[in-house]
């Protein structure tokens, strides 16, 4: 073998192992939708009269873990009218702000929901109470398979409530993020 096709070979499979690298090292999912920068075209509710501030961009942490997140208050909604892309799901943490951790109060109720504008339907409702319940002192996951909705245009709507359902609405300490919610699709 001559010495130019050996540097060929060997050119073609350092190629062949830095693509197969490439490959492995990607992500599963790929962001279709991604909500924070989106939040321009996003309805917002606040609890009324809402401060100038109520609802921010900023980046969060949580137990060591900092993600672009969407700060709000209780009681607001965030709705996004999107088409939902085939394969999706919808891809979030909450939480709420450490600096809360340990005042009083009985956390935040989570809920994301979707509406066609006649029906509306709870994907997910989620207590985070990071006072009461150790285990909720970090960002807790959200994963929604919204397949069942692919082509469909509808609104996503992100609540967060003061207190779960036939609480007394404490809104003691209560400082919730939404956080890197985005619409993801399988590659």
């Amino acid at each position: 073998m001559t010495k130019e096709r050996c540097i060929v070979i060997g050119a073609a499979g350092i190629v062949a192992v830095a693509g197969a690298l490439f490959l492995v090292s990607r992500p599963a999912v790929e962001t279709s939708i991604d909500l924070v920068q989106q939040l321009y075209a996003a309805d917002k509710r606040p609890i009324d009269p809402p401060p100038a501030d109520w609802c921010v961009v900023a980046e969060v942490t949580l137990a060591g873990e900092t993600k672009r997140a969407i700060a709000v208050l209780p009681n607001s909604r965030l709705t996004w009218k999107l088409v939902i892309p085939p394969r999706a799901s919808l891809r979030a943490w909450i939480g709420l702000q450490p600096d809360v951790w340990d005042k009083e109060g009985d956390g935040v109720w989570f809920r994301v929901g979707v509406s066609d504008g006649k029906t509306f339907r709870d994907l997910v409702t989620r207590q985070v109470n990071p006072f009461g319940v150790a285990s909720d002192r970090r960002w807790v996951p959200v994963d929604v398979d919204l397949s069942a909705y692919s082509g469909l245009e509808l609104s996503l709507l992100f609540n967060t409530n003061a207190s779960p359902p036939h609480g007394a609405n404490d809104a003691r300490n209560d400082r919730p993020v939404w956080g890197d919610p985005a619409i993801v699709t399988p590659r």
